[in-house]
């Protein structure tokens, strides 16, 4: 019995076996005795196992928590550091966390401003655009954000672009909101800038075309006089050189601005009707003799599936094609030029037209193709040197063609010619305007003209140059030298037609229109205003119109466009919008007069 385990005694004492009875069972309490023992041996080696294990992970515990103490840190060191606000919103929209940027650019303290709604500290337009975009999203959107002015206490005003995203628990429960705030001051001064720089920029390109077109204006209109007064044949040549250079710096000018335009965004696609037959024929008449002067087989063909009118931007797909086709002369010594206009399909009526320009010239390698379409860049370094040009053409074309809708495509190797094509969506024309246009436009323009002309201008040699073509036309005119004569002049007398200067010193042309239209007492209430200029600034066209200007003809004109918007103001005493004749971009400025009713024919070039 002394020698049993003490929970063994313990148990056999609690029974009341005697000493008598205990001897029976020897053996069984042996092996009983035998059980606690080992057990009790067990549950001491389990326990010092459970020790060392607790101790392991007390250690493991706080190693994770310095660990979790150390990224906290860290993290509240970024949030600290970091410029933009960040923020956690409850699904009430009050600050539940806000980092230190947030006393910075808010002027509020942290403390004063958790807990509070978001609505109190954002602008309206901020909070309300949230409220619907929660409303109408029912909370589950991605991300919302926004860009807006903030005044902090102290009067500082700053720009501030704002983002916010949902909290989203596992079972897809909105619980909240993160978000940051981020000060975009900088971002929206120097964009100011950028916009100024721009506007400067297109400011500088105006004054410098007014200036640069001023001069061109005389030497192209003497030329032009000149050509018309049947020169001795050896004063011919020296004219048309005169002449093509002086239209090849015009053309280089025009390049340029129209390039500025294009970068800007700011260029606007016409939709008029007009016959695509007549613009094909006036591209073969500009550069037929020019291929045959060097022996070149030049073809035009167009698709009799096409319609005879289509409604399009004439004036660009003209310019487009004028430069596709001068440089395929240009760079093609013998062979042909061909210029094919193909039906490629019909849907909703629309009618996608192909215009495909081949040629036999010296082709481009195929390692420079990517490069033609570059501003200011050619396919060889010496292309400038040998044919000339600004490189800008084909720059233009692309663009041009891409606001259509299209791409410009190049196919062409090394002394295998070259060959550009593009589809131009078209609608269905609606009358044959173009076609008579087209007529007119190639008329006698040496008739004598019967009515009354004021022309107000301030350059002394463009007024030289325009009272030269009116003598040739026997028309009666009279000169105002400043926008103010010409008002005065305006008051005194009924003209039948004025041509208006636009930047002119006492009273510009814009100004001058505006007091004549204010009154409907002023004898010239009614008549036709039409911008004589060389400037050509994005403005110009809106303002036009503004003034009550009824078209454009910009210097240097074209003596028999000149003459036909003449001609058909003359024969037209109710005008409602008039051509514009000369310019980079047809105006579709009309009169501000509330009575003329009759359409005149549009001009564009």
């Amino acid at each position: 019995m002394s020698k049993l385990h003490r929970l063994l005694k313990r148990q056999l004492k609690k029974a009341n076996f005697d000493e008598s009875q205990l001897k029976g069972i020897d053996a069984f309490l042996a092996q009983i005795n035998d059980a606690y023992v080992s057990f009790e041996q067990d549950h001491s080696h389990l326990e010092h196992v459970l020790e060392e294990s607790s101790q392991e992970l007390f250690v493991a515990n706080q190693q994770l928590k310095n660990k979790v103490k150390s990224i906290q840190g860290k993290l509240s060191k970024v949030a600290t550091n970091i410029k933009d606000i960040i923020f956690e919103m409850d699904i009430n929209g009050r600050w539940t966390y806000l980092n230190s940027a947030w006393e910075r650019l808010s002027g509020f303290t942290i403390e004063e401003s958790l807990g509070k709604e978001y609505y109190e500290y954002l602008p309206k337009e901020v909070t309300e655009a949230f409220r619907k975009k929660l409303i109408y999203e029912n909370e589950n959107f991605e991300l919302y954000r926004s860009s807006f002015t903030y005044v902090r206490p102290d009067g500082i005003t700053l720009w501030l672009d704002v983002s916010i995203k949902p909290i989203v628990r596992s079972n897809g429960e909105v619980e909240g909101y993160i978000g940051s705030i981020s000060d975009i001051t900088e971002l929206k001064i120097a964009e100011q800038k950028l916009i100024d720089a721009n506007k400067a920029k297109d400011e500088f390109l105006s004054i410098m075309s007014h200036e640069i077109r001023t001069p061109l204006n005389a030497v192209i209109g003497v030329s032009n006089l000149l050509l018309m007064e049947e020169p001795k044949p050896d004063q011919i040549d020296n004219l048309n050189v005169l002449t093509y250079s002086s239209k090849h710096l015009l053309t280089l000018v025009n390049d340029i601005l129209d390039y500025n335009k294009i970068v800007s965004g700011s260029l606007v696609m016409e939709q008029d009707d007009f016959s695509l037959k007549e613009s094909l024929k006036a591209q073969h008449q500009m550069f037929s003799q020019k291929a045959t002067s060097k022996g070149l087989d030049f073809k035009v063909n167009l698709d009799k599936d096409i319609p005879k009118t289509v409604i399009g931007d004439t004036h660009r797909l003209s310019q487009i094609l004028t430069n596709l086709l001068g440089n395929a002369i240009k760079f093609t010594e013998e062979g042909f030029v061909e210029l094919e206009v193909s039906l490629k399909k019909k849907k909703n009526d629309l009618y996608f037209v192909e215009f495909k320009v081949s040629d036999t010239g010296i082709g481009i390698a195929k390692e420079n193709q990517g490069k033609i379409f570059e501003p200011f860049a050619q396919a060889n370094s010496n292309t400038t040197r040998l044919f000339g040009g600004t490189g800008l053409g084909l720059a233009i074309c692309k663009n041009l063609v891409e606001i259509m809708g299209s791409e410009l495509k190049c196919r062409s190797g090394k002394n295998v010619g070259t060959s550009f094509s593009f589809v131009v969506p078209f609608g269905k024309g609606n009358s044959l305007e173009s076609v008579n246009l087209s007529q007119q436009m190639n008329a006698e323009y040496e008739n004598s003209l019967d009515g009354t002309i004021l022309v107000v201008e301030d350059n002394k040699i463009n007024v030289i140059i325009i009272k030269k073509f009116l003598d040739k036309w026997g028309i009666n005119y009279e000169i105002a030298e400043n926008g103010l004569i010409g008002f005065e002049m305006s008051v005194k007398k009924q003209y039948d037609l004025i041509f208006m200067d636009i930047e002119m010193p006492v009273m510009n042309g814009f100004q001058a229109t505006l007091a004549i239209r204010e009154s409907s007492t002023n004898p010239n209430y009614e008549t036709p205003i039409i911008a004589l200029t060389a400037s050509t600034g994005d403005k110009t066209n809106g303002e036009l119109s503004r003034a009550g200007m009824d078209g454009l003809v910009v210097k240097p004109f074209d003596p028999k466009e000149l003459y036909t918007v003449i001609k058909n103001c003359l024969a037209m005493p109710q005008i409602e919008a008039l051509p514009s004749a000369g310019s980079t971009s047809a105006s579709k400025a009309s009169a501000s007069k509330a009575t003329t009713k009759s359409a005149a024919t549009k001009t564009t070039t």
